[in-house]
């Protein structure tokens, strides 16, 4: 072959162990399906993306619908984890900073929390993942759950992700101004839910 003659081999990509190979597939996956909707992805464009063959990823991941399990999974215990930040905080800045962070996964991977319709797969991890936070969150206001209040604080969720989705969009407000939007409402949407429980809720 000449020397200056071009192959369309993908390059060649450094050795890694099994395991760490499989973790930087993962999150070049979660970086792919987090900035693109599911249909529009495919095995191609994660292996470019890793600097691999699209063999290696259908060898560790099996199909392009498995690896996009894999990313909800991941997905649902980022966004659970950030929403419980350091305890010793006080109460508004716990909230307020444990939804700064939801806010920065959807608004850097806005397709990587998905909608609560849609695919039935991905509606399940996020409504696994919703009813975890708003579990936790009602437990810090210090009132009863019901079901009335927890559908409240669900919805509530799916409004921060929505709101957060679209202001990535061409964000006609600023970053403080959303959260402020999204804890106001908060605020409105609990007091409703509460009743008479209102006055004795610790609200943000």
């Amino acid at each position: 072959m000449a020397a200056n003659q071009t192959t369309d081999a993908v390059p060649k990509r450094t050795r890694l162990e099994p395991e760490a190979r499989r973790e930087q597939l993962l999150e070049t996956a979660i970086a792919t399906f987090g900035t693109r909707p599911y249909e529009e992805v495919t095995i191609a464009d994660v292996a470019a993306r890793a600097g691999v063959s699209k063999g290696l990823v259908f060898n560790y991941f099996g199909s392009k619908r498995q690896l996009y399990s894999e990313v909800l999974r991941v997905a649902a215990s980022r966004a659970d984890l950030v929403s419980d930040p350091d305890p010793s905080l006080s109460a508004p800045d716990r909230f307020r900073t444990g939804l700064e962070r939801f806010v920065t996964i959807v608004a850097t991977t806005p397709h990587l929390i998905p909608a609560l319709g849609g695919d039935p797969e991905a509606r399940e991890f996020a409504e696994r993942t919703y009813e975890a936070i708003a579990d936790r969150v009602i437990s810090r206001m210090g009132v009863s759950s019901t079901p009335r209040l927890r559908h409240a604080v669900i919805s509530w969720i799916e409004f921060v992700r929505t709101t957060t989705a679209s202001w990535v969009a061409d964000q006609p407000i600023t970053r403080e101004e959303l959260i402020e939007l999204q804890i106001v409402t908060f605020r409105a949407v609990a007091t409703s839910a509460l009743g008479s429980q209102a006055s004795a809720a610790a609200l943000p």
